[in-house]
């Protein structure tokens, strides 16, 4: 009787001491993962770096400052529809989890098992992407993996869902140097994000899974597929209707380009006048004109200043037209009323009045060349 009760000790010793063993290995591990997670005051502190914009007296932006070109726009400004291609795209059941998808979640970690693959996808939420963006490397590891999920779990402690998909919709890298929707919709469309259609909407969460292999400006076609699966699944989950899919997946991309005169700037010796009083300012009173969205105001007119070096461009040309037709005709330039009026006025009544459109028509396309990104006006007006 006593080798039995001590047969049967030893198996028990052994199945408690493997479960301890497991305990300790598992205490250090997860001691492990949380030596790379972003502390209580870096989760209750997201704030990513803005562009500073400065604005001439009318509010025209002439230049932007920035490490990462993102500008903020808050959750209540954007369309539903932008809200609506996202979610489908991302996340559907993002309103619904707490921070990761279980089932997702097994059925990928069950995919890597059955493929052998130590580098996972798949299955994140939008708050691990959100996580991964502000806190992680992009490499595709199980260690990193994890990290997300459990800064995932704790951001959706600190911050409502809007407060998550604001900040993720702000945070994520579209291509083309542009962080966030907003800095996307000015840089694709040329327009703001209030203002951005379905297509256009489409288009833009198409693109966050690959920003390279998805950038509609250099690889077109790529996008065009993306974006019509991103319409199969505002499908799938009630965002438009079957015949609003089949009749969008005809459109062509709705890409406008922004040709970013900001990048060199209006009146480039009076901005960068501006970014070093502003360096010095930041010094001073602690701010970083690179990464903390500031708005500045200047006295600065952008619109007599394009008209100023519109001038400049246009008057040489002028002078030549005078010198070569001096005969029958007088030529006068100047800029008046924030446009560029040229006068080209017969000397004689023999002269025919054909000239006088001839020389306008040899000068239009010179004249188209220099018309201003601000839409500033130019009127070519012709008097007998």
């Amino acid at each position: 009787m006593t080798r039995q009760r001590g047969g049967v000790g030893k198996p028990l010793l052994v199945i408690l001491a493997v479960f301890v063993a497991i305990l300790i290995a598992s205490w250090s591990f997860v001691a492990y993962l949380k030596q790379g997670l972003p502390s209580v005051e870096e989760l209750e502190n997201i704030n990513p770096a803005l562009a500073t914009k400065i604005l001439d007296r009318n509010g025209v932006l002439i230049k932007e400052l920035y490490t990462q070109r993102r500008s903020y726009v808050p959750l209540s400004d954007m369309p539903p529809v932008v809200i609506q291609a996202f979610l489908a795209t991302e996340d559907h059941k993002f309103y619904e989890h707490w921070g990761m998808r279980p089932i997702a979640l097994g059925v990928a970690v069950a995919k890597a098992i059955l493929t052998f693959d130590l580098h996972p996808r798949g299955a994140s939420t939008i708050t691990q992407q959100l996580a991964k963006n502000l806190y992680f490397d992009p490499q595709r590891k199980v260690t990193r993996k994890l990290r997300e999920l459990l800064t995932a779990i704790e951001i959706e402690r600190y911050y409502s869902k809007d407060e998550i998909l604001e900040m993720y919709l702000t945070q994520t890298y579209f291509g083309a140097g542009a962080y966030g929707v907003g800095a996307a919709a000015a840089t694709y469309f040329s327009k703001s994000v209030s203002k951005l259609t379905v297509n256009e909407a489409a288009t833009l969460a198409a693109i966050p899974k690959s920003p390279t292999r998805y950038n509609p400006l250099q690889n077109p076609q790529n996008t065009l597929v993306r974006r019509n699966l991103v319409f199969g699944r505002m499908e799938d989950v009630g965002f438009i209707t079957k015949a609003e899919r089949d009749s969008l997946i005809d459109t062509p991309l709705p890409l406008h380009p922004s040709s970013d005169r900001t990048q060199e700037g209006v009146a480039p010796y009076f901005t960068e006048n501006v970014r070093q009083e502003l360096n010095l300012l930041g010094k001073r009173h602690d701010f970083d004109p690179y990464q903390d969205g500031l708005t500045v105001y200047t006295t600065l007119d952008a619109r007599l200043q394009e008209c100023r070096e519109c001038s400049r461009r246009v008057l040489p040309e002028l002078c030549r037209i005078r010198s070569t037709d001096s005969q029958n005709h007088e030529c006068e330039a100047a800029a008046e009323g924030g446009c560029i009026r040229i006068r080209i006025q017969q000397r004689s009544a023999d002269s025919p009045l054909t000239n006088t459109f001839r020389i306008l028509s040899r000068r239009q396309s010179f004249l188209s060349k220099s018309r201003s990104l601000l839409s500033i006006r130019q009127r070519v007006t012709s008097w007998q």
